[in-house]
């Protein structure tokens, strides 16, 4: 099996980046949870669950997934390391990868969740190049989710199936570093559908109005 390279993960600015550095594992621990990412056998499990977790209707297209590289991760619970085990006992986190698809390089991300017994579970996130981190990305789902009831008829999220999503609009660093534009792409009850979403703080909340949240385009 190719070995992965470890690269930097790309987050979605200075929010997605603070939640990295609170959440992770401690420092003392981290080097050791990171060659354990990076391990043969959690390398393993990582190609077993891209190829398993690939959307029907990209795999019928193309069954040739190929991961090729680990482009980085991003704390979403707190990760707990045993150093006993030598193994994370608690916590999840995204993982991101470079992956072969067809002879085109496509980019996937994945979920990972250590349950109780210290088992790695893992949930496949949208496809493509999203910037969002995972409570973003579940702010857009949300909001797509409601447009489909409403505009497609669509009311069972389970046959919501996310194909791909794109940048369009890029953050600014030197203006506007929290706001962008992605076009995300999906079939809901059968129907194509292309969503535009702004990411940008919401002005409305007071209690925190740097939170970025995730609007639908018309």
């Amino acid at each position: 099996m190719r070995m992965f390279r470890f690269g930097l993960i790309v987050v979605a600015g200075i929010l997605a980046t603070r939640l990295a550095m609170a959440a992770a594992s401690p420092p003392d621990t981290l080097p050791q949870f990171l060659n354990w990412l990076n391990s043969p056998n959690h390398q393993r499990a990582q190609s077993a669950a891209l190829v398993r977790l690939e959307p029907s209707a990209l795999a019928s297209q193309c069954p040739q997934l190929v991961p090729r590289s680990l482009i980085g991760w991003l704390a979403v619970e707190p990760i707990v390391w045993s150093r006993s085990s030598h193994q994370p006992t608690a916590g999840s986190w995204l993982e991101k990868f470079s992956v072969e698809r067809c002879d085109q390089i496509v980019t996937r991300r994945i979920l990972a969740t250590v349950d109780r017994h210290g088992k790695v579970h893992y949930t496949a996130m949208i496809p493509g190049e999203t910037l969002a981190n995972y409570t973003l990305e579940m702010r857009a789902r949300g909001a797509i989710i409601r447009h489909a009831e409403i505009k497609d008829k669509c009311r069972d999220p389970r046959r919501l199936v996310w194909l791909d999503s794109a940048i369009v609009t890029p953050p600014d660093p030197n203006k506007s570093p929290d706001q962008w534009s992605e076009v995300w792409s999906g079939i809901a009850c059968g129907v194509d559908f292309k969503t535009t979403l702004r990411f940008a703080p919401n002005p409305q909340n007071r209690t925190d109005p740097k939170e970025i949240t995730a609007t639908i385009i018309e």
